[in-house]
């Protein structure tokens, strides 16, 4: 059992990485506390006012330590990225997005929990909706949240699938388009793209953890057996293009960029689901123009 259970509503996975990151420092400004589970036989690092699980090594281990808490979320953040995955990544990817969530559920479901947040991403689906994931993590990200519906209605769980699509802002490490820009905006060096065309929505990472908070409250009316999926989306949608002559424009003159492929047809480029489900009760908070000032205007280049 888990210390000072009765002042703990939330169980975190992925606590370490860029979402989970900003998520535990609101919650240590906001002074909520939560209760951070770490992979299986792994020390879980402490975040402010959090607690670390203990070690555990199985889903009764890990069961025994949430059985004491009083109706908490989970919110599984945890997840292994990768957009074109080599062949000695796939043993990562489907252990990170498949193996050591199945495991949090059984716990979750041992202890006795209902309530879930399961974070996933838009990569899942086409421009209308159908599913049709973009490539093997996307595949396998969908049988996470396929695998939640099937506890949700043996058990039964009250769950959303929230779907991410671009997130940025903040101390932001990861090795994607918004930090390359970022970086390269500061050092001045070229910055190779692909297409211009591609079209992006971008949410800032204030409104992803508002998001994800509000979601914890949106599953307490939710039918038990019943997973909803909602989308977190920015309020603006546009191409890399015009997101890079934006910032040439003003926010960031250095930046030099140099695109390749000019064929907005190329089955490569990912739409934007614009008319996807969306988590009822929330709107994003932080404008486009605002966030890409405060992200660029950070002092150093994460």
């Amino acid at each position: 059992m888990v210390d000072h259970e009765k002042n703990i509503s939330l169980c975190i996975t992925g606590a370490t990485g860029y979402v989970g990151r900003h998520l535990t420092a609101h919650l240590a400004a906001t002074g909520q506390r939560a209760l951070l589970i770490g992979r299986p036989g792994a020390e879980q690092p402490l975040a402010s006012g959090c607690v670390a699980a203990s070690p555990w090594q199985n889903a009764g281990d890990l069961a025994g330590q949430l059985s004491g808490l009083d109706r908490p979320v989970l919110l599984n953040l945890a997840g292994y990225f990768v957009k074109e995955h080599r062949a000695d990544q796939v043993e990562e990817i489907v252990a990170g997005n498949l193996t050591y969530p199945t495991m949090i559920l059984e716990a979750w479901v041992r202890a006795g929990h209902s309530r879930v947040v399961n974070v996933g991403t838009s990569w899942e689906f086409s421009d209308d909706g159908e599913e049709v994931p973009l490539n093997f993590y996307a595949a396998i990200k969908q049988a996470n949240a396929r695998l939640l519906q099937w506890y949700a209605t043996r058990h039964p769980l009250q769950a959303i699938n929230l779907k991410l699509n671009d997130t940025y802002g903040g101390d932001d490490r990861r090795a994607k388009l918004m930090p390359m820009l970022k970086r390269h905006a500061a050092t001045g060096e070229l910055a190779e793209l692909g297409y211009s065309e591609q079209r992006i929505n971008l949410t800032y990472i204030d409104d992803v953890v508002s998001g994800l908070l509000h979601a914890a409250g949106v599953t307490e009316g939710i039918a038990p057996g019943q997973t909803r999926t909602a989308f977190l989306l920015g309020s603006e949608t546009c191409t890399i293009g015009e997101l890079v002559d934006f910032l040439q424009g003003g926010i960031a003159p250095g930046l030099k960029v140099r695109f390749h492929g000019a064929s907005p047809s190329d089955q490569s480029l990912r739409g934007v689901w614009e008319d996807a489900p969306r988590l009822p009760g929330w709107q994003p908070m932080v404008g486009l123009v605002a966030g890409l000032t405060e992200y660029f205007g950070r002092e150093g280049a994460e």
